[in-house]
């Protein structure tokens, strides 16, 4: 029996010595980011969107058409590559009138479906609102799972305002996705 003790014991000291000397991802190792963002973070407020974000530096901006068989949809995208592994991204997608978007759960629904892909894996989604605007805020794992997408989506009127932090699973840095994420704001004029 004490034999059986001192094995019992020397078994768990050995489990819990092992899981201690685990290495950790290199974000939870210690404060230092290695995501590359900046300690200074800009609010971006684009006169052609409806909402604002801090973003970690000055986002490149461009403007997209679409022709669709309701007509034409307006992207408008702002991003900032932070560094090899880390992208932060806030877009708004402008709907034709004609369109239909009353059903804000399908709406986002499919949006989340085109983010997902085929090459996504949905790690979490859940339903959020943002001033009274339906939204979803969700985490994919893409590209074998090697990047973590991190995404708050919002149906403002006809437009889809988009908030998307990408980075390397290897290099996550938590702190900088939530602070760009929980920064957006809804600007209506």
């Amino acid at each position: 029996m004490k034999n059986l003790i001192n094995v019992f014991i020397l078994g768990s000291l050995f489990l819990f010595v092992t899981a201690c000397s685990k290495k950790l991802p290199p974000w939870a190792e210690n404060d230092v980011c290695t995501c590359g963002a900046t300690a200074e973070w800009i609010r971006l407020s684009p006169p052609e969107g409806i909402a604002t974000i801090l973003m970690p530096s000055q986002p490149s901006g461009r403007t997209n058409t679409q022709d669709t068989k309701t007509g034409k949809v307006i992207i408008h995208e702002f991003t900032v590559n932070s560094s090899s592994n880390a992208v932060f991204v806030l877009t708004f997608a402008e709907f034709p009138d004609i369109l239909d978007l009353s059903d804000s759960e399908a709406v986002l629904d499919r949006g989340l479906k085109g983010v997902v892909g085929v090459d996504g894996k949905l790690v979490s989604d859940s339903e959020i609102s943002l001033d009274g605007y339906a939204g979803r805020e969700t985490d994919i794992k893409k590209i074998g799972e090697r990047f973590l997408v991190g995404m708050r989506m919002y149906l403002v009127g006809q437009q889809i305002v988009q908030a998307v932090c990408t980075m390397e699973m290897d290099s996550l840095c938590q702190k900088h996705m939530h602070k760009f994420l929980d920064s957006i704001k809804i600007k209506l004029d």
